[in-house]
Parts: C-alpha cells; sequence; structure tokens
C-alpha cells in the first residue's frame, strides 16, 4: 500500500492485514500529522501468495487516490 501510492517511512499513514484462512482483509488511512484530514480504505480479497497481497495493496492504495490520496501527499510535500 505504501509502495503503490509513493509514501516513505515519514508518510503518515498506517495498515493493517488480518488473514482468516486465505482471505486477507487490509484496511490502511493516510492523514495530515494535525489529524484535520484522514482518509481510510478498506479492501477484502482470497490471498494464496506474495503477488496477491501486492496486488490487494495496490487496489486499497487506488482507494484511498480515489478520495484524494494524491492531493494529500502533495500537501505533505517531502514525506
Amino acid at each position: 500500500m505504501a509502495r503503490g501510492l509513493g509514501g516513505s517511512c515519514t508518510t503518515p499513514m498506517g495498515s493493517h492485514a488480518v488473514i482468516d484462512g486465505r482471505q486477507m482483509t487490509l484496511r490502511a488511512l493516510l492523514g495530515l500529522p494535525d489529524g484535520s484530514r484522514t482518509l481510510h480504505a478498506q479492501a477484502s480479497a482470497v490471498v494464496v501468495d506474495t503477488a496477491g497481497a501486492e496486488a490487494l495493496g495496490r487496489q486499497v492504495a487506488q482507494a484511498l487516490r480515489a478520495q484524494g490520496a494524491d492531493a494529500l501527499l502533495a500537501q505533505l510535500g517531502g514525506h
């Protein structure tokens, strides 16, 4: 997810994955450090390998982009 958004270790974002059998649910957020704006996204898929997990991360990144993640990242500047 972070790679899909172009984030770094200083970008205020987080993610949490839960695996139940082969079903993976990935929740993510991206926000401004002062908490004035936060974007949330979640997706689930059957994941059987690393490629499937990476695809789920890209899907969540795209959902954040649809909410304005690129503009928020631009606002963060050097992050």
